[in-house]
């Protein structure tokens, strides 16, 4: 039987390192939902392993912000990868403003036509978001207005600092929503 190696394949993979692929796994495919424990019993079940290989990779899932460690209630799976996250929504921010600000003079009237025909249809059904499938329906509808805000600046050609400034709105306001959404799950969860 070959030994199973590192991706840079210079030595063994530890039974650590194997534990913090499965919970990585469980958590990328939505197994642990956000907010849910990450418990090191039915892991070192699962896993055939000790609870110190589960918390060797729990140490490490929380050091890259993807499990977060609570005082007295062990790991729970974060809402978000912590400030790599926050660091990339903001970069999308800016890149994002300065793409439609840009493209802007390129936009023909048929492009926009169709871009609203899109953003009408969704208006339309906006009031059937099943809030099971969507965490925070009312940034859904907030969503749906940004665009036609977006669309409608571009339509009227305002001032390209206006359009990049209301496009970075946009992207930033979802990630403010959703620690807005955590924060109100917490709070329900510790009552």
């Amino acid at each position: 039987m070959a030994t199973s190696t590192t991706p840079a394949g210079n030595r063994p993979r530890s039974k650590a390192d194997r534990a913090y692929e499965y919970i990585k796994e469980q958590i990328d495919a939505a197994k642990f939902q956000p907010h849910e424990r990450v418990l090191a019993g039915p892991l070192t079940v699962t896993l055939g392993m000790s609870s110190v290989s589960i918390r060797e990779a729990t140490q490490r899932l929380s050091d890259e912000g993807i499990l977060s460690i609570e005082h007295n209630v062990g790991a729970r799976v974060a809402v978000f990868y912590g400030q790599a996250y926050r660091d990339g929504l903001e970069s999308l921010a800016v890149m994002d403003g300065v793409a439609i600000a840009l493209a802007d003079q390129q936009i023909s009237t048929a492009d926009l036509e169709r871009a609203e025909a899109c953003s009408d249809q969704v208006i339309v059904l906006r009031e059937d978001f099943d809030p099971v499938l969507i965490v925070d329906a009312e940034r859904a509808r907030a969503t749906v207005v940004e665009h036609q805000k977006i669309l409608e600046l571009t339509r009227t050609k305002v001032s390209r600092p206006e359009i990049e400034q209301t496009a970075r709105h946009h992207v930033l306001a979802s990630p403010q929503a959703r620690t807005e959404v955590q924060s109100e799950l917490l709070k329900t969860e510790n009552v």
